[in-house]
């Protein structure tokens, strides 16, 4: 996956924003390695691949690349993963995840207690703290969506 998008993305300096990359239950790909054998072939690749990983991030922002690294257990994932980018939003975490992204005990205190949709907001690149809340959604059933628009041409 990576080295595609190393060979898909224009070798010129952007400058802004170009292509983004969302990586959802990022785990699948950017997990550490929990191995306890450190020359193990698993743990030998996931270092590689933790490699790579770090070189792309850093690599290329300056050409209009940016990623969206989800996932439900940042504690677990690489370290380039939770410590490069420079805009995070962080729901709720648990103490171990907590200290992946912040130092600060008002933090802390912040992200353990946000309720549901809730999310703080920390920029790396002026050291400012939002916090936000996201919209909540209304779930219709399909086959109620479909009788409602069973007279409109799709």
């Amino acid at each position: 996956i990576f080295q595609l998008i190393r060979s898909l993305t224009p070798d010129y300096e952007a400058g802004k924003l170009q292509h983004l990359i969302a990586i959802d239950e990022a785990h699948q790909i950017t997990e550490r390695s929990r191995d306890q054998f450190t020359n193990s072939d698993f743990h030998i690749a996931k270092e590689q691949l933790e490699k790579i990983f770090n070189t792309l991030i850093r690599e290329f922002r300056s050409k209009g690349l940016g990623f969206i690294i989800a996932d439900n257990t940042p504690s677990h994932l690489f370290y380039s993963a939770t410590n490069l980018p420079s805009l995070k939003i962080l729901f709720r975490l648990w103490e171990d995840c907590i200290r992946r992204f912040t130092t600060s005990l008002d933090d802390r205190n912040f992200l353990i207690l946000l309720r549901k949709r809730r999310a703080l907001v920390l920029n790396g690149n002026n050291s400012d703290r939002y916090a936000i809340q996201t919209v909540g959604l209304k779930f219709v059933p399909a086959n109620k969506l479909q009788s409602s628009r069973s007279s409109e041409v799709w």
